[in-house]
């Protein structure tokens, strides 16, 4: 069973091969010899380790970077007053910025939780350019 395990990884790293080609794998092959696998995925693991360790800030900026189109999206959609998708690629910027650092619409507690929450993800996106930069 952990052979037929190390297999079907083998498998899946194939065909990820197949579509993003040698940027993460490097020659992979089946050998149905217990040892050689078990080297192989020890090896497979510390190339991946070692490509992290170099990639790191790449990474962590894509991983936070990941979910602000949808706040985003959200945040305009509250300050534009629509649900209309269109607001996301138009140019619209000032009331965006006057919404973000401002206080558009007191009264409105979604507005106003949101535009908390969009600062902090801002704030930690600023954070990890700090860092970037000066470490």
């Amino acid at each position: 069973s952990i052979i037929t395990a190390v297999n079907f990884i083998f498998f899946i790293c194939k065909v990820l091969k197949i579509f993003f080609g040698n940027i993460f794998f490097y020659n992979l092959k089946i050998i149905p010899n217990s040892i050689n696998l078990k080297l192989s995925v020890i090896l497979i693991v510390k190339i991946h380790m070692s490509w992290i360790k170099e990639n790191t800030w790449f990474l962590l900026f894509f991983i936070w970077s990941f979910p602000m189109g949808y706040y985003r999206s959200q945040f305009r959609k509250i300050i534009y007053q629509t649900d209309d998708w269109i607001i996301n690629i138009k140019p619209f910027f000032i009331k965006e910025m006057k919404g973000l650092f401002g206080n558009v619409f007191p009264e409105n507690s979604i507005y106003l939780k949101m535009r908390n929450f969009y600062r902090f993800y801002l704030l930690v996106y600023v954070g990890l350019f700090l860092a970037w930069y000066f470490l």
